[in-house]
């Protein structure tokens, strides 16, 4: 068996043992590369494409995902996607992949934020990055209803505002780093405040929030222990305390945020893994592939299939 298949299945055995039900879902295609997931409360998962430029989605107990939004002139590489349910939006960041060969049928153009109808897929906007450069890579959804988005190139957190035209700058801050792939993923804690992760330097960020949803002054938290390549990250939901689950290194870990620190704790082994979910007490856990893309050596070679395993949650 492939060691692939052997941890995988190691960590649905895990959630069987734990009384959650194991249950893989298998993205079909042989060029999806999907880098990020959501789910709604009903159970129903949304997975985004970077290498065909759409959006999947497999309702609660579906073994296999169909398209969303089909890829389209309108929509590019799709890397974060987040449920709203509260104003029925799906968000997504749409970037230009041209460079690292990848082209879809929304071409080149800069990046932005795209929302869709949660029930339909329809259409509902688009919105274009400031100054029309960065990196659209996760959002999050405050309080206020405003999403709220991480630039991966220019060190800054973006805010689109509930019924606004345009984003602008929540936070810009040379702490989030200057050089390489820099803010990943982004939440909010139940203490209020948001929570960014920066994927080159291995790091996580405090953003303190303020009355009015002002952005506060921003900390870099000091681990105490390791993380590597900090992607998906997404607050785990039920239980006490200001926790996260994260996708690093090849694992799904949970983080726990005390004061200025913060440890993670390796809940299982994901090769690959881009991006984690939860529904009640089951995790979730999407394999990418994404060294498809970047390793040289593996160019052009036909990935194994795009799955999502269940895990379980302590």
């Amino acid at each position: 068996m492939h060691k692939r298949s052997i941890l995988l299945a190691t960590a649905a055995l895990a959630a069987v043992s734990a009384g959650a039900a194991a249950a893989t879902v298998t993205i079909p295609g042989d060029h999806v590369f999907p880098e990020s997931m959501t789910q709604t409360t009903d159970g129903t998962l949304y997975f985004s494409s970077i290498g065909e430029g759409a959006i999947f989605v497999a309702p609660a107990g579906t073994a296999t995902a169909k398209y969303f939004v089909k890829p389209n002139s309108h929509l590019r590489s799709v890397t974060g996607v987040l449920a709203d349910e509260k104003s029925n939006t799906l968000y997504a960041c749409t970037n230009d992949w041209s460079m690292f060969g990848i082209t879809t049928a929304g071409g080149k153009g800069p990046p932005a934020v795209k929302a869709f109808d949660l029930k339909t897929g329809a259409d509902k906007g688009t919105y274009v990055f400031p100054g029309n450069v960065g990196f659209c890579n996760d959002i999050a959804v405050g309080k206020d209803g405003a999403a709220y988005v991480t630039d991966s190139i220019l060190p800054r957190v973006l805010r689109l505002a509930r019924g606004a035209k345009t984003l602008e700058v929540w936070v810009l801050n040379p702490i989030f780093g200057t050089k390489g792939i820099n803010l990943d993923g982004i939440a909010f804690g139940t203490d209020g405040n948001c929570y960014v992760t920066g994927f080159t330097d291995n790091k996580l960020f405090k953003i303190a929030v303020e009355s009015g949803m002002k952005a506060g002054p921003v900390t870099e938290l000091a681990p105490l222990d390791n993380v590597v390549n900090p992607d998906g990250f997404r607050p785990l939901m039920g239980g006490t305390g200001n926790r996260f689950l994260l996708a690093e290194g090849g694992h799904i870990s949970l983080v726990t945020v005390d004061g200025p620190q913060f440890n993670s704790r390796v809940l299982a082994d994901a090769p690959g893994s881009v991006s984690v979910g939860q529904h009640g007490k089951t995790g979730w856990v999407l394999e990418g592939q994404l060294r498809y893309i970047f390793d040289p050596k593996l160019k052009g070679q036909k990935p194994g299939p795009f799955i999502a395993q269940s895990v379980a949650l302590p």
